[in-house]
């Protein structure tokens, strides 16, 4: 596996210009350029290592991913519609499977159609190593002209002559076992229980009116009013 950054096949893309002046000018604009490499760190969006073409010819730039596009003229669009979840680890590979190598795939939320490139997986880390929140990245193509990063549950593959492509997202449900061959009891026993998460809230006394019934966020509401009157 790598860590931090990896090469990639080289691929042809467009940069967005105002990313390239600290998104302050150069928007509606795009420049050539090659991306040849990935950055993940965790917690972040996925960055490319972009070798730009003329006017700017050799220069390198990281841009992250909402920055880019496979061709010129795509719509902007909110980065959590092309990446939903950010880079689980710093440790990571970068792998173009096969069987899915080129094909279409569709974005299950929306519907779009995509074409699939490449795959980033994780793992030497907290949550990638924890089995109901690991997610691997499937790098696309969108039909809009944008490149998108989806986890398998927000993508479904096309190839009619393996499978009838889903029209709606699975019902699965994701698998908490920590599956280890040398573990002397079963298994079962190893499945990670849900942490259960209590929130308390303290209602200051001047509003607490003995036999009324009022919702939480009504409570709260009164509470930021009050401090407002006070100031």
């Amino acid at each position: 596996m790598s860590f931090l950054c990896d090469n990639i096949d080289i691929t042809p893309v467009y940069v967005r210009g105002e990313y390239m002046r600290n998104l302050e000018q150069g928007h509606g604009e795009f420049a050539k350029g090659i991306a040849h490499a990935v950055r993940c760190r965790r917690g972040y969006s996925i960055y490319f290592l972009v070798a730009l073409l003329e006017p700017y010819g050799g220069a390198q730039f990281w841009l992250p991913i909402e920055a880019l596009t496979w061709r010129p003229g795509a719509p902007v669009r909110p980065v959590r519609e092309l990446q939903e979840y950010d880079c689980l680890s710093d440790t990571f590979a970068f792998v173009e499977l096969r069987l899915l190598a080129r094909g279409a795939a569709k974005i299950i939320r929306t519907g779009e159609k995509a074409q699939y490139r490449f795959t980033l997986d994780f793992g030497c880390g907290d949550l990638s190593d924890y089995p109901e929140q690991h997610k691997s990245l499937h790098v696309v193509w969108l039909e809009d002209g944008n490149i998108g990063a989806y986890p398998n549950n927000r993508i479904v593959f096309e190839d009619p002559a393996f499978w009838k492509t889903l029209d709606r997202r699975p019902d699965f449900e994701a698998l908490d076992l920590e599956a280890r061959a040398e573990v002397g009891f079963d298994a079962e026993k190893l499945r990670r229980k849900p942490a259960v998460f209590r929130t308390v809230v303290r209602i200051p006394e001047y509003l607490q009116k003995a036999g009324e019934q009022r919702s939480i966020g009504e409570l709260l509401a009164e509470v930021e009013q009050e401090k407002v009157s006070h100031v």
